[in-house]
C-alpha cells in the first residue's frame, strides 16, 4: 500500500486543522468520559475531573515536547531557544506519560488526595487518547516502522520511503 495522504484537513492560511490534532482531541474527549465515569464508580469528586483533565493535558503536552527537544533534538534547544515553547510539532509519547504523571502528582499534592486512588481513576483516559494519537501519527507518515514485504507493509512516499515498512 502507497499511503501519500495529506495531513492538514483544512487550510485557512493563518491556521490549519490537521488531522493529529483531531485525532488527539477526540482522544481526549473520549480519555475524559472514561475518566469521569471512573471517579463516579470509584466514588471520588467528580467536580474534579475537568479541572485534573486541564492539567493531565497540558503535563501531558509540556512533556512530550520537553523529551522530545532534550532526547531527539537537543541542538534545537541551543540554536533555537524559543523552540521551546512552540508545542506545534515534536512530542514524544514517553515524554507525554511523564508529564501526565507529573501534573497528576502536582495536582492531587495540591488537592490533598491519594496519588493512587487518582491514578487509577485516571488511567483509563490514556487507554483512549494513545490509540488515537497513533492513528494521527500514521495520518502524518510518522514513526513508521522496519522495512518489510509481508501485505501489509506501507510505503510513506511523502518521506521518500521506498520499501514497505510496519506501520507502526
Amino acid at each position: 500500500m502507497r499511503w501519500d495522504f495529506d495531513p492538514v484537513l483544512v487550510d485557512l492560511g493563518f491556521i490549519q486543522i490537521r488531522l493529529y490534532g483531531l485525532f488527539f482531541a477526540a482522544g481526549v474527549f473520549l480519555g475524559m468520559g472514561a475518566i469521569q465515569r471512573s471517579f463516579r464508580r470509584r466514588k471520588l469528586p467528580e467536580e474534579q475531573v475537568s479541572p485534573l483533565c486541564i492539567w493531565l493535558v497540558v503535563g501531558t503536552i509540556i512533556g512530550a515536547h520537553l523529551v522530545h527537544l532534550l532526547f531527539y533534538e537537543p541542538w534545537t534547544i541551543i540554536e533555537h531557544p524559543l523552540s521551546l515553547i512552540d508545542v506545534r510539532q515534536g512530542l514524544a509519547s514517553h515524554g507525554g506519560g511523564l508529564g501526565s504523571i507529573l501534573a497528576l502528582w502536582f495536582y492531587v499534592r495540591r488537592h490533598k488526595a491519594s496519588f493512587l486512588r487518582y491514578a487509577d481513576a485516571v488511567t483509563v483516559g490514556a487507554v483512549w487518547v494513545l490509540p488515537f494519537v497513533r492513528i494521527g501519527n500514521f495520518m502524518n507518515s510518522e514513526i513508521y516502522g522496519r522495512p518489510t514485504d509481508l501485505p501489509w507493509g506501507v510505503v510513506f512516499v511523502r518521506d521518500g520511503l521506498t520499501q514497505p515498512r510496519h506501520p507502526t
